[in-house]
């Protein structure tokens, strides 16, 4: 599953990817496009005992980054 997160400031995505591990969702895709959310997202995935990655992308207007949580 991918979500969409950027341009939301947190919680909110960490809130949107809470509810999607929480549904059963095993592997999830956020783009979000700030430092303090990658790190968010990042204690949220330990706390799930989830390896995260993070990819760096770039869009005509800002910097974003997608994290990958996986089992």
């Amino acid at each position: 599953m991918r979500l969409d997160a950027a341009g939301k400031a947190c919680p909110i995505p960490v809130i949107m990817a809470k509810k999607e591990l929480d549904n059963g969702t095993q592997d999830l895709s956020i783009l979000v496009d700030g430092q303090t959310q990658i790190d968010n997202l990042s204690r949220l995935g330990k706390t799930y005992g989830r390896e995260i990655t993070v990819t760096p992308a770039r869009s005509s207007s800002f910097f974003a980054a997608a994290a990958n949580f996986s089992l």
